[in-house]
């Protein structure tokens, strides 16, 4: 009997390591973001990275939403800046093409756009989404995010 419990608690631990050292990755790629750049254009503020971290610790779909919210700030920056229009009733969804129509974007990144939009939308209405889905579609978030950081920092 003692022996089972060690070989459970031994496989708990490797589950837990586990767990913490792929939050842990996530959390190193998410300090490649200039959060005071975007904090400084009224993108985001001060406590939004700390607010990434303790969601994907914690409820992963809600990171995702998080991270929708930023695209939408960032974007809708972009739009007012290179279309001329401030804030406007345009969905997330019509700026990213009217942008990608007057040639805004590298060319696959309204793909890029659209998939954290589509994610972002599915974990505020569905609740959809795990730690394992974040790890996939942050380095998309982190190339769209450091894409959004260079180009706001025009307007500068």
């Amino acid at each position: 009997m003692f022996t089972y419990f060690l070989r459970w608690k031994l496989s708990l631990e490797s589950v837990l390591k586990r767990k913490r050292n792929q939050i842990d990755a996530l959390i190193d790629h998410l300090s490649r973001i200039d959060w005071h750049v975007l904090n400084d254009f009224g993108i985001s503020d001060k406590d939004e990275e700390s607010e990434i971290i303790f969601l994907l610790e914690n409820t992963p779909q809600l990171t995702f939403v998080k991270m929708r919210m930023l695209l939408e700030r960032a974007i809708s920056f972009i739009y007012e800046k290179e279309i001329g229009q401030a804030k406007n009733r345009k969905t997330l969804h019509d700026k990213i093409k009217e942008l990608s129509k007057a040639g805004t974007f590298p060319s696959l990144f309204p793909i890029y756009l659209d998939t954290i939009r589509f994610l972002g939308n599915k974990g505020v209405h569905e609740g959809l989404g795990t730690r394992k889905d974040v790890a996939a579609s942050l380095p998309i978030f982190l190339i769209i995010m450091e894409w959004a950081i260079e180009r706001v920092k025009r307007y500068a």
